[in-house]
């Protein structure tokens, strides 16, 4: 007659292999060395990478345009927008140091007398954008506009543009790199000759970015 196994002695038969599988494979995780249990395995790694000091500006505004002046009349850009007002050229620091820019242009007008530098043809700098601490506080070269560190007002000097091929002025002292502390304006005042031949007047703006 054939043996039947009841279901409680098979059920009975699974518990105790269940011990027994679960007691062999304790102690084979865990024979031969004093410890917790082995639950699995850790490894770690470096990354390293060397970022190079970078010096970069761009122009984020690069076109100032006086449209029809008249003989001996004067006008210079704006941060504000007002009428009959240009804005001014708005110059950003793209690399990741603080940064000197100078500036140097092609002659205006073709009046021998306002040949650069002269008081016909000048720029300084200021702040745009609201980014009130796109300068270092401490600069002070040259005459270039740069915070005072008294709640961030600034010294705004006009300065003749020099010519290009010859020496550069400095425009803008210890631009900050950071992107909420990056943009300056650069203004231009211009006042035309009183001998100015009539026609479409134009110069090339130069600006160089140096590490301060």
């Amino acid at each position: 007659m054939a043996q039947h196994i009841s279901l409680k002695t098979a059920l009975l038969i699974l518990s105790v292999f269940a011990v027994f599988s679960i007691a062999g494979t304790y102690f084979a995780l865990t024979a031969g060395k004093a410890g917790p249990l082995v639950t699995g395995f850790v490894a770690t790694g470096t990354a390293t990478v060397n970022v190079s000091d970078t010096v970069a500006i761009s122009l984020v505004r690069s076109v100032v345009s006086f449209g029809n002046q008249s003989l001996s009349k004067s006008n210079e850009t704006s941060s504000a927008g007002l009428s009959n007002t240009p804005l001014p050229f708005t110059v950003q620091n793209d690399g990741n140091l603080w940064t000197n820019v100078t500036i140097d242009a092609t002659n205006l007008f073709s009046s021998s007398e306002a040949a650069n530098p002269s008081y016909y043809y000048r720029a300084n700098s200021s702040l745009t954008g609201g980014e009130a601490s796109s300068l270092n506080g401490t600069c002070a070269l040259g005459g270039a506009s740069c915070a005072n560190g008294t709640g961030g007002s600034y010294n705004i000097t006009w300065i003749n543009i020099p010519l290009t091929g010859g020496s550069s002025s400095l425009i803008i002292a210890g631009m900050h790199y950071a992107n909420a502390s990056d943009l300056v304006a650069v203004n231009i005042n211009m006042t035309v000759p009183s001998v100015e031949s009539a026609g479409n007047k134009t110069s090339t703006v130069t600006f160089t970015g140096l590490a301060y």
